[in-house]
């Protein structure tokens, strides 16, 4: 047994409490869960025929358009170098990174590498056709039709899933019982959305059925007994329509959503980050309309299982509210699986977990100067 796996071993039998890094080896050591290595394995599996050249993919590199906010990252000696071209309006997100890096630096020691991240919110489409096949692009979403590497986000790295000030959602400080909470769907959220074909994201009253959070709200107005859904961010467009204006309404805090047994789980301009992965800890049944954009891991989460689908158009939201008010124990059982799931891979440890397993799995490509 390993020197660090002995000392592991010890704190755990004593109950001593451990240190960050002294955990993450701890779960490290327990294997990578095999969804985790399915999603990596099918990300890098188009890189994994080619040769790689570290010189032309710099040189890439500096071509590209300061607004694709790529990142230039280096694993040397286990020290993390950073290299940027564009102004500093997401130091945070390169900061986070930069950090967990770090620690993975402190923990094992770790190969030289040398990968890119857009910081960008998601691997959008002219991004990703503008670099070169041969160019491995790590992202925080993408389609999932589209090449790039997922990695975890920023904000499930820096625990912004943990959304209750003075109580931990993500453990066992805060429980609500199921029958206590109220039988509708919840959501508060922004205008900001990509259009469902992907041609913009303003809005103009020619174009609101291309937005399917204007079609959440408009239900929520037909059905109020069953969804409550009101825009308290007008943005995008949205600012200047009274219609938009007209679906507008009072900020919920965290807590109060919480109390309510449906949560609707609803794209951005890509996926909604942490209005998302808090969702699940919420133990409440996650509704989640069909969609195209993923991250990195979307693709453990079963329908039926981990959340109730929806279609893309939200055409049968309804129904499906109706059916899980019907049906309460198996809406329950769904609920249940979904925040069991976040509880275990989706706190800021696991985010550290798949990143290391991801460098591990990143290093074996076909690398040359």
């Amino acid at each position: 047994m390993s020197l660090g796996k002995l000392v592991t071993a010890f704190l755990s039998r004593f109950c001593l409490p451990l240190s960050s890094s002294q955990e993450l080896a701890q779960k490290v050591n327990q294997g990578c869960p095999e969804w985790m290595a399915e999603t990596i394995k099918r990300d890098l599996t188009p890189f994994r025929s080619l040769t790689l050249s570290l010189k032309k993919m710099t040189e890439e590199f500096l071509n590209i358009p300061p607004a694709h906010t790529i990142v230039k990252f280096q694993i040397s000696e286990n020290r993390v170098f950073v290299e940027q071209h564009f102004p500093g309006d997401v130091d945070g997100r390169i900061k986070t990174y930069k950090n967990k890096l770090r620690k993975l630096c402190s923990t094992f020691p770790m190969p030289n590498l040398t990968f890119f991240i857009c910081i960008h919110d998601g691997l959008y489409q002219d991004i990703v056709e503008g670099l070169s096949s041969d160019f491995p692009l790590f992202g925080m979403s993408k389609d999932y039709r589209d090449q790039g590497i997922l990695m975890p986000d920023y904000q499930s790295l820096t625990e912004k899933y943990q959304v209750l000030k003075d109580l931990n959602i993500d453990i066992t400080n805060y429980t609500m019982s199921w029958r206590k909470k109220i039988p509708m769907l919840i959501w508060r959220g922004s205008t900001m959305q990509l259009a469902l074909d992907r041609s913009t994201c303003y809005l103009t009253q020619e174009n609101l059925q291309l937005f399917n959070r204007v079609r959440l709200c408009e239900l929520s107005r037909d059905f109020p007994h069953m969804i409550n859904a009101k825009f308290t961010r007008l943005v995008n467009g949205g600012e200047f329509l009274p219609y938009i204006q007209s679906l507008e309404g009072r900020r919920m805090s965290y807590l109060k959503q919480i109390r309510h047994k449906y949560q609707m789980v609803i794209d951005g301009n890509v996926v909604s980050y942490n209005a998302s992965g808090w969702r699940f800890f919420a133990d409440s049944l996650v509704f989640k309309p069909d969609s195209n954009m993923v991250q990195w891991y979307f693709s453990a989460l079963k329908p039926f299982e981990h959340y109730l689908p929806v279609k893309t158009n939200l055409e049968d939201l309804v129904e499906k509210v109706q059916w899980a008010r019907k049906h309460d124990a198996e809406a329950e059982r769904i609920a249940h699986n979904g925040c069991e799931f976040a509880r275990n891979f989706l706190k800021a440890i696991d985010g550290e977990v798949y990143l290391y397993y991801l460098l591990q799995e990143y290093r074996r490509l076909n690398f040359v100067e």
